[in-house]
């Protein structure tokens, strides 16, 4: 896919972008936890369900995407609904505008999560090793909508797609679509834009003529303008592949053992709480999100039917190592690691063994 020239001053190639995109990994949201005030010995001797007297661990989660998208909700929900505080923390959630400033919320901490796309997690483990993906929050609930002039991914030749970001799911994707459909990636041209707002202008105005949505995003999009359709499921294209995942430093696994299971418990008993109590998930959803009920609820439902929100390890090897040979392809990396060198299922399994499943 070519870069939009007007925005970013010339075509260099494709192989350039690519190699260039190695080194982008700002799309994913960041989570800093602060840790303090509860030593290992005394989280990991801590019931899962904490006593008032217990101090409580600090921790503020700083995410890329503000207002949230619904397949995020389960950090608002272990918040709101005491699930966090259940297991030990003392939670603060900070959405940021973008990947920038959530990059700078982790240089300011002294430990953090990342929750977001895989890519971001292959480029880091590539360059240093020292990043390892934990968890999968979800999965790809991602479609490709276009104007009533494309019918299919193949009519996609000599157009223009809209990208949030030059990095991420919704990019990657959009290269996988675009293979599968024969198309090749130098017949598409790609305009950076910054959010849904900015995505739907450009295809009203007929600058774009495609752009791949998060589920709300694409159910908002569908109800104002008639003169657009969906024309791929993401998932459908792509079912092996491994959409995102929270990731943590090696060393701080390490270090805080019992906070990274604190904290994946609680989202967790989280998500699971979800599949259960539409009406109030609904709610929160509606107020952090920002869509109409008639949006979230529709998204909610299919979100649920389609089991998005992850309540297990969310993640397997096959998937994993899929999608890290596409990112070969697409240049996020230069060779394939093992799926268990870069996935690390040894927390998840914890928390699994304190919830069930």
């Amino acid at each position: 896919m070519e870069r939009d020239t007007s925005r970013h001053g010339g075509n260099k190639g494709w192989a350039h972008w690519s190699r260039r995109r190695l080194m982008v990994t700002t799309a994913s949201a960041f989570v800093v936890l602060a840790a303090s005030g509860m030593s290992a010995a005394g989280a990991s001797s801590r019931s899962h369900l904490t006593s008032h007297a217990t101090k409580l661990t600090k921790v503020t989660v700083t995410l890329a995407l503000d207002p949230p998208k619904m397949i995020f909700m389960g950090f608002w929900v272990a918040q709101q609904e005491g699930f966090f505080a259940r297991n030990g923390l003392d939670v603060t959630l900070m959405p940021e505008q973008g990947g920038v400033q959530a990059a700078r919320a982790v240089a300011a901490g002294d430990a953090y999560f990342e929750a977001g796309g895989t890519d971001a997690i292959a480029a880091a483990y590539a360059q240093a090793h020292n990043l390892e993906a934990i968890w999968s929050y979800g999965g790809d609930d991602l479609s490709l909508v276009a104007d009533k002039s494309i019918a299919s991914v193949a009519a996609l030749k000599g157009k223009t797609m809209g990208a949030g970001d030059a990095t991420g799911p919704a990019f990657e994707l959009s290269e996988i679509a675009l293979r599968n459909a024969h198309v090749n990636t130098k017949d598409v041209k790609i305009a950076v834009l910054n959010g849904r707002p900015a995505l739907v202008g450009a295809m009203a105005a007929g600058a774009i003529q495609a752009s791949v949505f998060h589920v709300d995003d694409g159910y908002t999009l569908l109800s104002k303008d008639h003169n657009v359709h969906i024309i791929a499921s993401m998932a459908k294209v792509a079912p092996q592949y491994w959409y995102g995942a929270v990731g943590i430093p090696v060393s701080y696994g390490q270090k805080h053992r019992s906070t990274v299971v604190a904290f994946l418990t609680s989202m967790i008993e989280a998500q699971r709480w979800m599949y259960t109590h539409r009406t109030q998930t609904i709610d929160l959803s509606v107020k952090y999100t920002g869509e109409t009920p008639a949006v979230v609820a529709k998204s909610y439902d299919y979100l649920t039917a389609n089991k998005l929100w992850t309540t297990g390890v969310g993640m397997t090897d096959s998937q994993v190592s899929y999608t890290l040979n596409q990112y070969k392809d697409n240049g996020i990396i230069p060779t394939v690691p093992k799926a268990t060198d870069i996935f690390n299922q040894t927390f998840v399994k914890a928390a699994l063994a304190k919830v069930g499943g």
